[in-house]
């Protein structure tokens, strides 16, 4: 059985509000209370090494995967950073690396918990985004920043995997770059995209739930990596899905879009606030499109992180500042 051993989230100090946006711009996405914004300092690479630096490591683990839509290198090996970043570099390790849509935090995830029950030796999961060069009004102002990170290994006492499903098809012109763009495309049609997110959570929680003979009324947390809570009503509404199971667990509001690592996060807050014998379902998407559906049963070590801490914290910046450090100005 595959287990998670320990986890840790890690955010840039500095955060900006909805209202100090919808001031200066006219608008605020939807949503969205206050956002982390990462320093001059910070990039996707530094928040995933902060986090990781969180977790007992004192020795080479079997598998570290990175996964990120915002890494600082278009082309070089850069899980190799972090594993020196953290004094582990040497044989040993297999590394994998996850860009190509926020579903990528929960891919690296489902490979690294096979790849642990296989080779029976530990993984560590980090994921991390960092916005940078995007302050206007548009879809890009509910972009982020934020990191986690998980050991997984055979066994442990924080959570244990209990199975995942997964969904795939091809739905073009949903949230996509072409090689060497920054900007993000987007047909721009809601409809359409609701449908594409629709029909692959469900088609990933439909298949995950009678393999675990269970209905979503058995998670206590369901941890979900999107910014609007409609998508989520038309998705798992009609399976009974109730506010309480995903609203305590959501960061957007608090960090805004987090990408690849949302879901991760997420998971982070759901363990420091569960129970032994609570379960935790974890929904991930991306558009394209794929989704996965990963359930977990929380041990006697969840709790006790201080992640929903570093969720609320954080100090409020002015719009000029906000414009410095997402490097406009």
């Amino acid at each position: 059985m595959v287990a998670i051993a320990s986890y840790a989230c890690h955010f840039p100090q500095a955060a900006v509000t909805a209202e100090t946006l919808r001031t200066a711009l006219g608008a605020a996405p939807r949503g969205l209370t206050r956002k982390r914004v990462a320093g001059p300092d910070e990039d996707a690479l530094t928040l995933a090494l902060a986090a990781a630096r969180d977790l007992p490591l004192d020795d080479i683990p079997r598998g570290m995967a990175l996964a990120s839509m915002s890494l600082p290198y278009a082309r070089r090996v850069q899980a190799g950073l972090l594993v020196d970043g953290l004094g582990l570099a040497g044989a040993g390790a297999f590394i994998s690396e996850h860009t190509t849509s926020a579903r990528a935090g929960t891919e690296a995830l489902t490979l690294h918990a096979a790849l642990t029950e296989g080779w029976g030796g530990r993984s560590v999961v980090v994921a991390a985004e960092a916005a940078r060069g995007h302050a206007g009004a548009g879809a890009d102002a509910r972009l982020g920043a934020g990191a986690a990170a998980l050991l997984l290994a055979p066994s442990g006492g924080v959570a244990s995997l209990l199975g995942s499903e997964h969904y795939a098809a091809e739905d073009p012109g949903l949230a996509f770059s072409l090689a060497g763009e920054q900007a993000r495309r987007d047909v721009e049609v809601p409809g359409y995209a609701a449908a594409a997110y629709q029909r692959a959570i469900g088609g990933a929680v439909d298949a995950l739930l009678p393999a675990l003979d269970a209905d979503l009324a058995r998670f206590r947390f369901v941890v979900l990596d999107v910014d609007d809570p409609r998508l989520i009503a038309k998705a798992l509404g009609p399976a009974g899905l109730q506010d309480q199971q995903w609203r305590p667990v959501w960061p957007y509001p608090q960090t805004g879009e987090l990408g690849a690592a949302g879901a991760l996060v997420g998971l982070c807050v759901a363990l420091d606030g569960a129970a032994a014998g609570d379960w935790i379902l974890v929904l991930s998407y991306g558009g394209g499109s794929a989704a996965d559906a990963i359930a977990f049963e929380a041990g006697h070590e969840a709790g006790g992180r201080g992640v929903e801490a570093a969720v609320q914290g954080g100090v409020e910046v002015d719009f000029a500042a906000y414009l410095k450090l997402m490097e406009v100005i």
